[in-house]
């Protein structure tokens, strides 16, 4: 007797879709308990909670996911990104092994993800220029332009103690260890 086709589950981003509306949150998975919560690290006591988890990092940013108006995409997009970030950690994918620590990398991501932020700002700041917009919007646009100059000299800092780190680890290890 021959086997019986065994159903395939529908795939695609309508699928994705559907499935990813009925989590409301974007999430397919929850921490367990035992991981730390944000709310546990960094930042002063009594401060906001950091905004996701250290299991809960957005593969794409919101500044993207926001413009999809049909329900269920931007979800879908998380659903995908909250997968690739699953298969990153399961093949043990943090980077180079030869290359500096992990750490530099980590903040060397966090520096072009905050040129990016920077430079959206700085577009909605155009939107003065470019746009009719009422006088709240506008209000709001100029304010853009003042964030975006914090975070782009918070990026100019940060790569300063990353290049004096990456110039004290040569001077420990040798030239190679933190070339990126």
């Amino acid at each position: 007797m021959a086997d019986q086709p065994q159903s395939i589950p529908p795939t695609g981003v309508a699928h994705l879709a559907t499935q990813a509306t009925h989590d409301p949150g974007g999430r397919h998975h929850q921490a367990p308990d035992t991981a730390p919560r944000t709310d546990q690290l960094g930042g002063a006591p009594g401060s906001d909670p950091l905004p996701f988890g250290l299991s809960e990092q957005p593969a794409f940013r919101q500044t993207f996911l926001w413009r999809f108006s049909r329900p269920g995409v931007a979800a879908a997009f998380r659903l995908v990104g909250d997968a690739l970030f699953d298969l990153l950690n399961e093949a043990g994918e943090w980077g180079p092994s030869n290359g500096p620590p992990i750490t530099h990398g980590e903040l060397r991501a966090a520096c072009t993800d905050l040129d990016h932020l920077a430079s959206y700002l700085e577009e909605v700041a155009a939107e003065r220029y470019n746009s009719d917009l009422d006088g709240t919007s506008e209000n709001l646009a100029g304010e853009a332009s003042g964030w975006a100059g914090r975070l782009s000299r918070l990026v100019l800092d940060m790569r300063r103690s990353l290049t004096e780190a990456a110039a004290a680890l040569a001077a420990e290890t040798g030239p190679d260890q933190d070339s990126n």
